[in-house]
């Protein structure tokens, strides 16, 4: 996740995303890559505990430059897109897990990703919860055309994937699609 995620580069091989050499580039390349294409949901939601959900969707604007007001009415649309168009000022010590993922959810697609990595998105939360971020996920491909990329140990979640790659011991098991 973190090669393709352009956290880390390939110790060998290549990686091409959307046809640029991953393995090229320099750490400030991969950064400007992952601003301006790639979102990231992490299964520990990652959310500041002192900041409103409103601030933690902000964040990743801020390193644009954008304007307070800009910033703003992105975040609570984003918010909004997640289903919760009430909670802006919410600490995530005031959510429930479900409403801090879908927080970390608004966070990642808040910045319109072309790629959405996510990290176990259901691995903290009961099984209601889990069809909700499902659902939004599902959506968030459709929708918007945002390719979803999650890896997760959950049988159930992974069935909901219109493609599976099961990987073992580092090496490509299967590979295979659904309708």
């Amino acid at each position: 996740m973190n090669v393709l995620g352009c956290l880390d580069t390939p110790t060998s091989g290549h990686y091409q995303y959307e046809g640029i050499a991953v393995e090229t580039l320099d750490a400030d390349q991969r950064s400007l890559l992952r601003r301006y294409a790639l979102g990231f949901i992490f299964q520990g939601f990652n959310l500041l505990a002192r900041t409103s959900a409103l601030e933690n969707v902000e964040l990743p604007l801020l390193y644009r430059g954008m304007s307070r007001k800009d910033r703003h009415e992105k975040a609570a649309a984003a918010l909004t897109a997640v289903g919760l168009p009430t909670k802006l000022s919410s600490t995530p010590g005031e959510l429930s897990g479900g409403q801090q993922q879908r927080v970390a959810i608004a966070r990642a697609i808040v910045t319109e990703p072309s790629t959405l990595f996510a990290d176990e998105p259901t691995g903290n939360l009961d099984s209601v919860t889990t069809r909700d971020i499902i659902e939004i996920l599902t959506r968030l491909n459709v929708d918007r055309g945002i390719t979803v990329l999650m890896v997760t140990h959950d049988e159930n979640v992974a069935a909901c994937a219109k493609r599976r790659v099961v990987i073992k011991d580092g090496l490509v098991e299967s590979d295979s699609t659904s309708p």
